[in-house]
């Protein structure tokens, strides 16, 4: 008996390992689209990802409630979908902001999230400013330096150090 003892634990290890990785994996692969090409149907068989805009006067919070509603819209207005979310919403959830939404369609045609998500704005977006662009005289955004300029006279060598 002490023969079979372990082929079976490490069978039943591996299992189980196998088990752990294949509904981890399955649980991460959710289907991902922009709200311009998102498929109804499939977001009712199945939990989806969902990105857009949070329309301005949408949203709605329950009062005692960890609830709140909201319209998702596309980037050009014309395409919205109404979503419903149980949980803490992220500090940078606000009208206008750009949200991911991970949930499934219900009957009712409101989107259920349980996961929502917003993408932090960068301040590095915009256009790109070249050091020739820069305006260096004083008083215009000139970029502080740790450096004296050859004209002054240093604090730490006035003070003898």
């Amino acid at each position: 008996m002490s023969r079979w003892k372990i082929p079976v634990i490490l069978t039943v290890a591996a299992a189980g390992i196998a088990w752990l990785v294949w509904t981890g994996v399955s649980q991460n692969d959710l289907y991902m689209s922009p709200l311009d090409d998102w498929d109804p149907a499939r977001a009712q068989r199945e939990r989806v990802r969902v990105v857009g805009f949070v329309q301005e006067g949408s949203i709605i919070e329950a009062e005692n409630e960890l609830l709140t509603d909201f319209v998702m819209r596309n980037e050009t207005g014309t395409l919205s979908q109404a979503v419903r979310f149980r949980g803490v919403v992220p500090d940078l959830f606000r009208e206008g902001q750009n949200v991911t939404a991970a949930g499934r369609l219900g009957e009712d045609g409101v989107f259920h999230a349980d996961e929502l998500m917003t993408k932090c704005p960068s301040k590095y977006e915009g256009a790109e400013e070249h050091p020739e662009n820069v305006p260096m005289t004083p008083g215009a955004g000139a970029p502080a330096s740790p450096t004296a300029d050859a004209g002054s006279v240093d604090a730490g060598a006035q003070a003898g150090l």
